[in-house]
């Protein structure tokens, strides 16, 4: 069951990454309008290095394990509340 569970949060943050890069992807598409033009590209890579930066990678991190910690110990006490003893 605890294996079944890390392999269920592996794929959804697999699935999260996906969705992430597929979204930059097309952000840049609609950003360039479809057609290709190095100035337009130029100011999208600086946005999206804006984005990237270490320090809001570090807070999205941060916030992330906030989560996790939330979500293991809601688990735990759903876990110990829900025992079924003889």
């Amino acid at each position: 069951m605890e294996i079944e569970r890390k392999n269920n949060f592996s794929d959804k943050i697999l699935e999260l990454s996906t969705k992430a890069q597929k979204t930059s992807l097309s952000q840049f598409i609609r950003f360039c309008d479809g057609s290709f033009d190095i100035q337009k590209f130029s100011e999208f890579k600086e946005s999206l290095l804006e984005t990237l930066k270490p320090s809001s990678v570090a807070v999205k991190i941060c916030q992330l394990k906030g989560v996790i910690r939330k979500a293991t110990e809601l688990s735990s006490s759903f876990n110990s509340s829900s025992k079924i003893y003889d």
